[in-house]
């Protein structure tokens, strides 16, 4: 964004003709105030371009704002469906476990009562022991992957908040830069009004030297 053209005003202000005084010196008085009229009309026409463009690109960056936070909301829809997906996995592993566990324990009671198949049920708690490990790794990736797309989440709701906090930025910079340009403009005509007063007394008091 361009930054606006800061001056001082070099204009010097004619003073009533008093009885007596040298029109030379008038005549070069108004002289100066025409340039300087010109000068300061010229600067304010430079302020008025730059923030026109500045507020070209304000209202820009508002339009392109809006449309990344309506692509995020979009998202959020598919990262909530994918969390309750795995909650549904996790619920059904869990379920697993919990059967595979109460099958231990009517084997194991079998073991003590029937001394001859003791071998294929410990074989049998082996295995379902072996099945719980699984299922308890598989619940640990689970919950990490749950982890992350919480995490995934939260970057988007920072995000949505930085989109949210720059547009509220950009407009305050828009109003600003609109109310400069309304003020530049006013101030460019002033000075282009007044430099055409001041050409008119020149060329008045230039033609009373000849």
């Amino acid at each position: 964004m361009r930054k606006f053209i800061t001056f001082t005003f070099a204009f010097l202000f004619a003073q009533v003709l008093n009885a007596g005084t040298d029109i030379k010196q008038q005549v070069q008085t108004l002289e100066s105030n025409v340039e300087a009229s010109q000068y300061n009309a010229e600067q304010y026409k430079k302020n008025y371009e730059i923030s026109t463009k500045n507020l070209q690109e304000t209202e820009k960056a508002i339009k392109e704002l809006k449309r990344l936070q309506l692509e995020l909301t979009k998202n959020d829809k598919s990262v909530e469906e994918n969390k309750a997906i795995l909650d549904k996995m996790k619920a059904q592993i869990i379920k697993y476990k919990q059967d595979e566990q109460q099958d231990i324990q009517k084997e194991q009671q079998k073991i003590a009562e029937l001394k001859a198949v003791l071998k294929k049920l410990e074989d049998n708690v082996t295995q379902r022991e072996m099945n719980i490990v699984a299922y308890d790794n598989k619940v640990k990736e689970i919950e990490q992957e749950k982890k992350d797309w919480e995490k995934q989440d939260q970057k988007m709701a920072e995000l949505k908040k930085q989109l949210k906090d720059k547009e509220v930025e950009t407009v305050v910079q828009n109003k600003e830069w609109s109310a400069k340009k309304t003020q530049y403009k006013a101030e460019m005509n002033k000075w282009n009004e007044q430099a055409q007063v001041s050409k008119t007394r020149y060329n008045k008091f230039k033609s009373l030297e000849k």
